[in-house]
């Protein structure tokens, strides 16, 4: 339900669109989507859980 507000919010938000610049650098800070992937990966006991399970 929370990503389906978002969604509404964003429709309902003229404003985000006038943000244009902001999104510009929004778009720079990928380097700490890197990070993110990696402690995922970097959760053995969650994999070990999947593992074991099946």
């Amino acid at each position: 339900t929370m990503k389906f507000r978002k969604l509404r919010d964003f429709p309902s938000s003229p404003p985000p669109p006038a943000t244009s610049p902001n999104p510009g650098p929004a778009r720079v800070p990928p380097k700490s989507h890197s990070p993110v992937p990696a402690r995922r990966f970097h959760a053995p006991s969650l994999h070990r859980g999947r593992t074991w399970r099946p």
